[in-house]
């Protein structure tokens, strides 16, 4: 039984297939950038907590001694607390700010995870395709295998010449250095997709369904992107600096409450004062967040149009490639039917290995463009992605 259970430990433990959504995921654990993120979005919040509290009080103390003329020389003695009081709008508007910069770190936070699935989807879209290349390619030297075995015999058999043979061997040949290819590539693939997803090796995936190719003019609400978001929350940062160049001329009170003693009389003494500035020295501040206003306003503007014309053109392509899909599917649907009927013709003895492999040439040339096609079509669909998520990953 001993024996037993140490044959069991010693098996090497393979890891399960990974889903799409754990990549992600561990994309977004394995990030710096957006854990640094996230840790600024708890200083933006303890910020926030600091400004609700009132602003620390002063201890004044005070002593004098004085000899005024003709009387005697006296102590002076005093001791207050003071407390600044700042204005309501003032500190309403230094919230604002970090309610912005809060929601500003958010937008790219999600900016940032778009950009990180929309790669890893994109890879593993073209890891997917190209398993179907390989796994094609597998079943193409399969038949290629199966047509030279034949051949062999019948070239034993005397029904076919040594050149015939030839040809079916450097078929097979070909096709076997193709499948190697297809293979190498899908390992690439592969390789591609871990390191999309901060693997340091390649992994193990889920088989994935592959979004039917079809046209993609999803209806784009701009607003709704994380940098139109940011924008935004940029804008009102800038409106809540210019209301606090404005409300700081006279940024609030100082109330204090006291004791003094003063040539023996003692008294309790609370006052109240206002800083009044003679000149107004806050205008050029002012000045310096209209500007950045407009600033933002039109970096907003040309981000919109750029993202636009680069959404209009992925689903340009995305249209066409899906129509050549359609038109491919039909001809490889035809080609196929023709190497069905070489094969059937040559294997009855009264076609040619000529045409035999003349029509599974047009075939797989055609199954190699509908191939290209595919890789091209998901490649740009990860491209949209990366920009609009599929609406279940849309928050």
């Amino acid at each position: 039984m001993r024996l037993i259970w140490l044959q069991i430990l010693a098996l090497p433990l393979f890891a399960a297939p990974y889903s799409l959504g754990e990549l992600m995921d561990h994309a977004h654990q394995s990030d710096s950038s957006l854990k640094a993120d996230k840790e600024i979005m708890q200083q933006y919040f303890y910020q926030k907590e600091s400004l609700r509290l009132w602003d620390n009080p002063e201890l004044s103390l005070s002593y004098a001694n004085t000899k005024p003329e003709g009387i005697q020389r006296k102590n002076e003695y005093g001791i207050a607390v003071i407390q600044s009081i700042q204005k309501p709008a003032l500190r309403s508007a230094k919230e604002r700010i970090l309610d912005a910069k809060g929601i500003q770190l958010q937008a790219l936070i999600h900016q940032k995870e778009n950009e990180l699935n929309g790669n890893i989807r994109q890879k593993a879209y073209l890891y997917t395709v190209a398993t179907m290349i390989s796994e094609e390619a597998d079943k193409t030297l399969t038949l290629a295998t199966t047509l030279r075995q034949k051949g062999e015999k019948r070239f034993a058999q005397g029904a076919i010449s040594k050149a015939n043979l030839l040809k079916l061997q450097v078929e097979e040949e070909k096709t076997k250095q193709e499948s190697a290819m297809a293979h190498l590539k899908r390992e690439s693939a592969l390789q591609l997709l871990s390191e999309s997803a901060r693997y340091d090796s390649t992994i193990e995936i889920m088989p994935i369904a592959l979004p039917k190719p079809i046209d993609n003019n999803v209806n784009v609400i701009m607003e709704k992107l994380p940098m139109m978001i940011y924008y935004k929350a940029v804008n009102d940062e800038y409106r809540a600096e210019k209301e606090i160049a404005i409300e700081s001329v006279i940024p609030g009170v100082k109330a204090s409450l006291g004791y003094q003693e003063m040539f023996d009389q003692k008294a309790i003494v609370a006052s109240l004062s206002m800083p009044i500035p003679i000149l107004h020295r806050n205008e050029p501040l002012i000045k310096n967040t209209e500007s950045k206003l407009v600033e933002n306003h039109l970096r907003e503007d040309a981000y919109r149009y750029e993202t636009m014309q680069k959404i209009l053109r992925y689903q340009q392509m995305l249209h066409s490639f899906s129509m050549m899909i359609i038109s491919q599917q039909g001809v490889i649907a035809q080609s196929k039917e023709m190497e069905s009927m070489a094969q059937k013709s040559y294997d009855e003895g009264y076609g040619t290995l000529l045409e035999l492999l003349d029509a599974r040439r047009v075939f797989l040339g055609n199954q190699k463009e509908l191939f290209t096609t595919l890789e091209n079509y998901y490649d740009t669909l990860g491209e949209i992605q990366k920009i609009i998520p599929p609406i279940e990953e849309i928050k």
